[in-house]
């Protein structure tokens, strides 16, 4: 099989794969209004990272949900991001 053929199966192969996890096994419905994944395409929910680290891993104002992030933030840094690793601390005033 030449490598034309078969990079066109594993595409037709992969889309196959995509409308059935698209279709088939998901497990709650997408959300119209929503904003979505650049990546992944998901709904994105909204979750905090530091300007710093955002510029460093994406440097660019895009949509991403958290594991898409994570996933490019330790690509780029090379250490695993996830939100334990930086301590947010929040005062709060008893009025």
């Amino acid at each position: 099989m030449s490598s034309y053929m078969k990079k066109s199966l594993d595409i037709y192969i992969f889309n196959i794969l995509r409308w059935i996890n698209e279709r088939v096994l998901k497990t709650y419905p997408l959300i119209k209004d929503c904003a979505r994944c650049r990546d992944c395409g998901r709904n994105v929910h909204d979750f905090g990272v530091p300007d710093d680290l955002w510029e460093k891993a994406v440097g660019e104002e895009i949509v991403l949900c958290y594991d898409c992030f994570a996933d490019r933030a330790d690509k780029k840094t090379g250490m695993k991001w996830r939100y334990g690793l930086y301590k947010l601390e929040e005062k709060w005033e008893n009025h």
